[in-house]
């Protein structure tokens, strides 16, 4: 009801009260579909907008850009306005400037048009031609539309409630002292509903709906359009955080599934041991240089692959260390999931607080306690190259709710350490021996505890050269400190400066 023909009447009255006789200055747009109109005395806003056309007086500062501000009508420049009006059952506002007219066409969408003279300035939407269909509708209805043909929905709705109230009535005359009533209204009263704001010159007696009232109805409808802009950038903000909630949920419920099944499937560990055991037992048969021999695993005759230029011990030794990266894999995942069930519950928590958020205030402590659990959310895979670092890299939670990720081979390394890590990132790798790059993701906190640095060096010594050593030194810094020289191989770096810490080699367990 923006744009209703007797909100219109009452501002175009308020209008005429306040700038006939002012000079013109300007006209000038910052937003699409918007015209300000600059007097002496203030300024008059025409929204354009499909759907929500309206007219009304500024009463806060436009805080006019440096750039971007397009210009309009300066042949008015200095004229003063001699009048302005709007027709009967129309909503045609003209604002006479005596030799010029500025003419603005208030109807619904598509049809929001702006003319100077004779000419149309500006077209928002291509012209339709609308077929009326001419029906006799006999009902309440018909006649009160007959009558007060814009009237509009809700006010027609008003006056229905009205008239159910009175047993003999004549509706001409009733219908003229309504048309007289909203008329004469120079408040506007703007009530709240479920589905947003409903602007009205008078009270509705018909809704039990809560209301504001304005002196003017240009407040009223300055009131409106902040409501819409706000609700806007909310709607934008909450749909942007639940998407990038719901993506991460995707990829950890998915990172979930295959851990699961790694877990479920990593019982190739007894089968290598098992393996290792018979070449053992039967190494007194198996001949030099033969690429396989048979024997009973698990109560089944099977087949064994063996490596013709080993010794039979050197073949048992090859199966036993297969059993024991598989042991060590086994139990990688199970941290994994376990680490990943506990981040799967936050993020369910994190998006049932986005879609229960009411105002842009809840959204920011939102995010913030988000960044705060060691969450970083991305919304496209190229914030981290080609893929999610749970499903790319070892990653693990260590105190504090650091996310660390761990890189496999030199190639990840360089990924890790040049791509996806953050400057404000920590950076750690054990020192004097081959190992994984390890990245702790910090989101720029300003306080790391001690024990999320001694954590995520322990992972470092843990998968490097070091891993048997009781003790071992880490090299740590901040990824802005880690360079990587130009030909150098993969994985090779240069640290710029550097703190050390003793550790003993080991990765969380899952609590």
């Amino acid at each position: 009801m923006v744009s209703n023909y007797y909100i219109l009447h009452s501002v175009v009255r308020e209008i005429g009260e306040h700038f006939i006789g002012a000079q013109f200055l300007r006209a000038y747009s910052i937003h699409a579909d918007e015209l300000r109109l600059e007097f002496h005395s203030g300024e008059i806003v025409a929204s354009m907008q499909p759907a929500h056309t309206t007219l009304y007086i500024s009463n806060v500062d436009s805080r006019e850009p440096k750039k971007n501000v397009i210009s309009f009508f300066k042949e008015l420049h200095r004229q003063e306005l001699q009048d302005i009006s709007i027709p009967e059952n129309d909503k045609f506002v003209t604002l006479d400037f005596g030799e010029d007219k500025l003419i603005f066409r208030f109807y619904n969408s598509p049809n929001a048009l702006l003319y100077l003279n004779e000419n149309v300035v500006t077209s928002f939407k291509k012209e339709k031609t609308h077929i009326v269909e001419t029906r006799h509708d006999t009902s309440l209805h018909g006649h009160i539309k007959s009558l007060l043909p814009m009237l509009g929905k809700w006010l027609e709705a008003e006056l229905e409630y009205v008239l159910k109230g009175k047993k003999n009535f004549d509706l001409a005359e009733e219908c003229k002292a309504f048309d007289k009533k909203l008329r004469e209204s120079k408040k506007s009263f703007v009530y709240s509903r479920k589905n947003g704001l409903l602007l009205s010159p008078i009270i509705l007696r018909s809704l039990n709906d809560e209301y504001k009232e304005f002196q003017s109805p240009s407040e009223a409808i300055e009131y409106v359009i902040r409501f819409r802009a706000k609700n806007a950038a909310l709607k934008s903000k909450k749909d942007a955080l639940i998407a990038k909630l719901q993506g991460a949920l995707t990829r950890t419920n998915k990172a979930l599934s295959d851990a699961k099944s790694g877990i479920e499937n990593s019982g190739r560990e007894d089968r290598y041991s098992s393996i290792g055991d018979a070449i053992q037992t039967h190494a007194h048969e198996i001949e030099k240089g033969v690429e396989s021999f048979d024997a009973e695993i698990d109560g089944k005759n099977t087949k064994i692959s063996l490596d013709p230029a080993l010794l039979p011990f050197e073949n048992a030794k090859r199966y036993y260390d297969k059993a024991r990266r598989a042991r060590e894999n086994r139990k990688e995942l199970q941290i994994k999931f376990a680490t990943l069930a506990k981040e799967e519950e936050k993020l369910s928590v994190f998006l049932s607080k986005a879609e229960n958020a009411s105002d842009l205030k809840e959204l920011d402590s939102l995010e913030k306690e988000i960044s705060k659990s060691g969450f970083t959310l991305h919304q496209t895979s190229e914030d981290l190259s080609e893929a999610d670092p749970l499903s790319k890299f070892r990653q693990f939670i260590v105190a504090g709710g650091f996310r660390v990720l761990v890189g496999k081979n030199a190639k990840q390394n360089d990924e890790l350490t040049m791509k996806v890590a953050k400057k404000e990132d920590l950076w750690f790798h054990a020192r004097h021996v081959p190992g994984s790059h390890v990245v702790m993701q910090t989101n720029n906190a300003k306080q790391i505890p001690k024990e999320a640095i001694e954590q995520a060096a322990e992972i470092a010594a843990y998968f490097s050269d070091a891993k048997t050593q009781k003790h071992a030194p880490v090299a740590y810094t901040k990824r802005k400190f880690v360079r990587k020289p130009k030909a150098a191989e993969p994985g090779a770096v240069l640290l710029e400066r550097e703190e050390v810490v003793i550790v003993t080699p080991r990765i969380p367990q899952p609590s």
